[in-house]
């Protein structure tokens, strides 16, 4: 009997994580090899933390363990769960995939704890490799996977890949194998999960994990109002949290799902990422019927309002067309959260200030307005990456130095006394100045960002 099982692991953000998501990237793999008769296993660590008993369950008939990670303490979590695996299946093949893997698949085919390297995207290019080594074949030529043989063809001065994925038609997709997530260890006392019901993003910013051009494609309107619909009644959720990449892209899109929800008497609040590129082609009337429907915030990525910065970025952002939708949206009850990166390379103090102004300016205009405050994250291979190496920052080198490095973990790259890339005197000059403008930008109550319980 040949194997046909495939571990997909999805691992913590970090030992001490408190809440987590459903893993989509791999619900939309798993529905795919179910269609090609595989049987796909997810292990996702945080309702599965003793995962051990799955993986002795199904290792001895496994065909390839695949693990999906950012870069971050995911990282560590997929190395642990490799270790574990090759205990029981020493000769099932293992791929990585996910952000870390699509910006760097050298770090990870030079470390003793992968056979490939998935970049972009990689639902049918998975398919077809484990197709493959299910047939035995020893040499492979998928487009954007990398093997060990191969590993000369990632040169030190290679651009980072784009990857054309538009060949991804969400069209007709297989039905989700929901089952295979445990969605009960995920709600919270407010009764929430996430949906995923496209993916893409058509923009190019320098700073960007995924890296840019990943062209928009989106399951049906009728078909995402049949999973929601299931979730909500299956889970009797109070919000849902569209975690697409794009939410608003496509205005049909948008709109059709708030019509789906108001016919089909869901009764929640729902809400998810945009940009102000795409929420400038939505009417009054538009925002009428979201509000209708229960739709309650947008996210969007402003990251900062200086055009030094925007520049540096390669964000396409008017301030002043974030004013006016601003302005548009203050006759609703459609609260607006903006992320903002600070400590970017070639910042000065004047930045700051720009960005202040425009914050304060936001929240006299429109009281449903709130902001988050990050730090600029040398993801690898970026071109703002690049930039601050140029500047003094070494970016690692190995998969554990990328799994350990503070600046990839959410609880410690606030906590860095001196960026890399900034002078002793002027880190103490920038973090003053910040401090004044910003004295509440760790408290998640002011502005309220913790939505997850206060839905």
């Amino acid at each position: 009997m040949s194997k046909n099982t495939i571990l997909l692991f999805y691992g913590l953000f970090s030992d001490d994580q408190s809440y987590d998501w459903a893993p989509y990237g791999l619900l939309y793999l798993a529905a795919k090899l179910k269609e090609k008769n595989f049987n796909p296993i997810i292990i996702h660590e945080y309702t599965n933390r003793n995962y051990e008993e799955i993986i002795a369950k199904y290792a001895k008939d496994t065909l390839a363990f695949g693990v999906s990670a950012m870069t971050n303490y995911q990282i560590i979590s997929g190395i642990k769960a490799i270790k574990l695996f090759k205990k029981y299946n020493s000769n099932a093949q293992v791929v990585w995939g996910g952000a870390h893997a699509t910006a760097d698949p050298k770090s990870i085919l030079q470390s003793e704890y992968a056979d490939y390297a998935i970049i972009g995207p990689g639902i049918n290019n998975f398919i077809d490799l484990v197709q493959n080594i299910s047939e035995n074949k020893i040499e492979i030529d998928i487009p954007y996977i990398y093997d060990k043989q191969h590993l000369h063809l990632i040169t030190e001065n290679a651009p980072r890949v784009s990857v054309k994925d538009s060949i991804y038609d969400l069209t007709n997709f297989p039905e989700f194998p929901f089952d295979l997530i445990e969605y009960d260890k995920l709600l919270t006392e407010n009764r929430v999960l996430n949906y995923t019901g496209s993916f893409g993003c058509p923009n190019n910013c320098h700073f960007c994990s995924w890296g840019g051009f990943h062209l928009w494609n989106g399951l049906s309107t009728n078909r995402v109002i049949e999973d929601i619909t299931y979730l909500v009644k299956k889970y009797n959720l109070r919000s849902l949290w569209f975690s697409d990449a794009t939410l608003c892209y496509k205005r049909d899109f948008l709109l059709e799902i708030a019509e789906g929800i108001l016919k089909n008497n869901l009764n929640i609040y729902w809400r998810g990422n945009a940009s102000f590129l795409d929420l400038k082609n939505l009417s009054y009337d538009d925002f009428a019927l979201l509000e209708r429907s229960g739709f309650d915030r947008f996210f969007v990525g402003v990251e900062n309002t200086s055009q030094n910065i925007l520049k540096a970025m390669n964000k396409r952002i008017d301030p002043d067309l974030c004013t006016e939708i601003f302005d548009t949206l203050k006759d609703f009850k459609i609260e607006i959260m903006t992320s903002m990166i600070f400590e970017n390379p070639s910042e000065n103090i004047e930045d700051i200030e720009i960005n202040r102004k425009y914050i304060d300016k936001w929240m006299k205009i429109n009281p449903n307005y709130r902001f988050q405050s990050c730090f600029f994250i040398p993801y690898p291979e970026t071109k703002m990456t690049k930039f601050v190496e140029s500047l003094g920052y070494r970016s690692p080198v190995t998969l554990e130095e990328y799994g350990l490095s503070p600046y990839f973990q959410v609880a410690t790259r606030s906590k860095i006394e001196k960026a890399d890339w900034h002078s002793e005197e002027f880190s103490q000059i920038y973090k003053d100045k910040f401090n004044k403008l910003f004295p509440d930008f760790n408290n998640y109550s002011a502005p309220n960002w913790n939505w997850r319980d206060n839905a």
